[in-house]
């Protein structure tokens, strides 16, 4: 979803990018975004990317307030289907925009994890770290800080010089509901579902099968 967010609103004509994560180490800091920004660097996207963290117990920043935006008409709105989730998110604020994945269309996911994480060694000690940067004239390299202007210790993360910068990235499969998830939702989520709308996405699989 970042790479889709770059490709649509920051990469043309920007040559310094910064950004700025919650401190959540399953989405935003592990080694494999490491890798994704030193790739971006590798492209010459960039001359720099600066990666900031915010320290825990101050995480709510301006993102938050746009989410806030979205729950306030959520929660005076009936949602049946994810056409009603889109319109909710496009009417909560002009800064929102619904990006609606629909069989393929909309937005891809990429295999970042294959295409990149052979080619990459990982960063020691990432947690311990707050801000990150990447040079376009270090590149393979990240410069990583405890504190924002602090003294920095810089890593090589590029592997080797064997990696195709350039290669095919390969597309992720979505996988379908099984047939487990499909029958909770007949039974506990249909019931809350207005008509016409309660065979959309929550019909009885044992009729299908």
């Amino acid at each position: 979803m970042v790479y889709q967010g770059i490709l649509k609103l920051a990469k043309n004509g920007k040559k310094n990018l910064h950004v700025t994560c919650d401190n959540c180490g399953a989405q935003n800091k592990n080694n494999l975004s490491l890798f994704f920004w030193s790739w971006l660097s590798m492209l010459g996207w960039y001359d720099n990317i600066t990666i900031n963290f915010m320290i825990p117990g101050h995480t709510k920043f301006i993102c938050d307030s746009f989410f806030g935006n979205i729950k306030k008409i959520y929660r005076t709105q009936r949602v049946n289907n994810l056409d009603d989730v889109e319109w909710i998110i496009n009417h909560s604020s002009k800064s929102n925009e619904g990006l609606k994945y629909d069989n393929g269309n909309g937005w891809t996911w990429y295999n970042f994890q294959d295409f990149l994480s052979k080619h990459f060694v990982n960063c020691p000690h990432i947690t311990s770290y707050y801000h990150f940067r990447f040079d376009k004239n270090y590149l393979g390299k990240v410069f990583c800080s405890k504190e924002s202007g602090g003294i920095e210790t810089s890593f090589i993360l590029l592997r080797d010089n064997s990696f195709n910068i350039k290669g095919q990235i390969d597309i992720l499969d979505i996988a379908p509901l099984s047939n487990e998830r499909k029958l909770y939702l007949y039974k506990n989520i249909r019931k809350y579902v207005d008509f016409p709308f309660r065979d959309e996405y929550y019909a009885d699989p044992r009729l299908s099968s």
